[in-house]
C-alpha cells in the first residue's frame, strides 16, 4: 500500500504481512516495524495496515482497518473498526474509524480520510482533538498537500465487492477523480473527474514544476 522515500531509502506498508518495511537487495522486503498487537510477521493481512506518513524521514503515523491479530480479522468490523496509530510509541490515537486511509502530517495536524463515509478529517497531535473537515464525492484514497490545498484521490465502488458494496459512500453515487480541498475554507473548491477510462485511484502526488512527467523503464530508451 503506501510508499514514501525517507531516511535509508524507500519505506513501504506491507499490508499482507502487517508491517512497515524497506526494500532490501537480498529479500523482497526487510521488516522494520509492526503494530504491537501483531504477534508474528506472517502472511494473512491481519489488520489491513494501509496508510503511512513520515516525520523527519522515518514512519511516524499509520492507519489500519482493524485491530486484529488473526488472518483477515479486520473484516469483522470493517466499517467502524479503523485505527490511527503512533509508530514510535505504539499508541492508538483514534479508533472506531470508517476505513481510514492516507494519513498526511502537516505541521501538528494529521489529515486522514474516512473512506467508507467519504470524509476528510483532521487530528491535532498536541491537543488530541479530532475534527471533521468536509465530504468528498467518492471512495477516498491517496492525498497530497501543496500550498494549503489537499489533493484527494477518489474512486468508484467495485460493483462485485463484498467488502465495499455496503459502505455509506456507495449510496452517494461516488465518482473517480481528484478532489481539491482548500484548507483556508475547508471546502472542495476543485474537482477533476474521470468519466470512463479510470474507475479507481490509490494515491496522489504533486510534482511541483514538472510539466511533462515520465516513468523510467527498461523498455524504452531516453
Amino acid at each position: 500500500h503506501d510508499i514514501s522515500y525517507g531516511k535509508g531509502g524507500l519505506w513501504a506498508v506491507i499490508t499482507q504481512f502487517s508491517c512497515i518495511a524497506q526494500l532490501d537487495p537480498r529479500f523482497s522486503f526487510l521488516p522494520k516495524w509492526k503494530p504491537n498487537f501483531i504477534t508474528d510477521i506472517t502472511p494473512g493481512d491481519r489488520c489491513h495496515l494501509n496508510g503511512m506518513t513520515l516525520k523527519d524521514g522515518i514512519p511516524k503515523y499509520v492507519t489500519a482497518l482493524g485491530k486484529s491479530d488473526k488472518p483477515g480479522g479486520w473484516r469483522d468490523n470493517k466499517l467502524k473498526g479503523g485505527i490511527l496509530m503512533d509508530v514510535e510509541t505504539n499508541e492508538i490515537l483514534l479508533e472506531g474509524l470508517a476505513m481510514p486511509h492516507s494519513p498526511r502530517l502537516v505541521g501538528d495536524d494529521i489529515y486522514y480520510l474516512q473512506s467508507a463515509d467519504g470524509e476528510l478529517w483532521k487530528y491535532n497531535v498536541p491537543s488530541k482533538s479530532n475534527e471533521r473537515i468536509c465530504d468528498v464525492p467518492g471512495f477516498a484514497r491517496g492525498m497530497s498537500f501543496y500550498q494549503n490545498f489537499l489533493f484527494i484521490g477518489l474512486s468508484k465502488i467495485r460493483e462485485d465487492s463484498k467488502d465495499f458494496g455496503k459502505m455509506p459512500i456507495a449510496s452517494k453515487n461516488p465518482i473517480a477523480g481528484v478532489a481539491i480541498v482548500n484548507l483556508r475554507t475547508n471546502r472542495v473548491e476543485g474537482l477533476l473527474e474521470y468519466k470512463n477510462a479510470v474507475k479507481e485511484l490509490y494515491d496522489v502526488h504533486i510534482l511541483p514544476g514538472v510539466l511533462r512527467p515520465n516513468i523510467l523503464n527498461t523498455v524504452n530508451d531516453f
